[in-house]
């Protein structure tokens, strides 16, 4: 059993976390076996058990049968949140290198992120970039840049995610409300995206 993402970059950072997500290997149907209240779900890069204890959720995933851990946390977003630590060991496993990056602090996509970002792909984790240099106030690395710059030229300067959907606004309004949002603003204006933001929430531009 293990942390994987937020919690763990925050501990690297010294930072307390609310962000709680667990990982394993086990089925995940015997997971919900465990539990009074679990809600079985699936995402992009595994099957999730989210587990209710009192009033507090706790998101567990659960590999999928044939995948492997590595494989897993580089279809992540970003190295900074592609990192276990094992419950019982402490020790961490990182295989995409976001302890050096979080150490460096910069902000990179994984493999798997970086290549849909490049193809003019994934516009959810696209922002999820930017929403993250808001709030950590870190630079993006080289080749996160090569990507970002690819996914404009692709896409004309439209960050194309369904703006109904929670994952845009959501991580627009962590964006807007990042003690470093004037960087984030300023690499959006740089990067071509600034008129599709304002457009799409012209109330934090008034």
């Amino acid at each position: 059993l293990y942390y994987v993402g937020g919690v763990v970059r925050d501990e690297i950072l010294g930072k307390q976390s609310n962000d709680i997500d667990l990982m394993t290997n086990c089925d995940v149907h015997k997971v919900a076996e465990l539990f009074d209240r679990c809600e079985v779900a699936r995402t992009s890069n595994a099957r999730l058990a989210r587990i209710y204890i009192d009033n507090d959720l706790f998101e567990m995933g659960c590999l999928e049968e044939g995948d492997t851990i590595e494989h897993n946390l580089d279809s992540r977003d970003l190295t900074c949140n592609s990192i276990l630590k094992d419950l019982i060991t402490g020790q961490y496993y990182d295989p995409t290198g976001g302890i050096k990056d979080i150490k460096a602090k910069r902000i990179r996509f994984t493999t798997a992120a970086r290549e849909k970002i490049t193809a003019g792909k994934d516009p959810a984790e696209l922002l999820r970039a930017f929403r993250f240099m808001a709030q950590l106030g870190w630079n993006f690395a080289p080749d996160t840049e090569e990507a970002i710059k690819s996914y404009s030229q692709k896409t004309g300067g439209k960050i194309k995610i369904q703006l109904k959907a929670a994952l845009g606004p959501a991580n627009w309004k962590k964006l807007i409300n990042g003690k470093y949002k004037q960087k984030a603003l300023a690499e959006l204006e740089k990067y071509g995206f600034i008129d599709w933001a304002k457009t799409s929430f012209p109330d934090d531009f008034q």
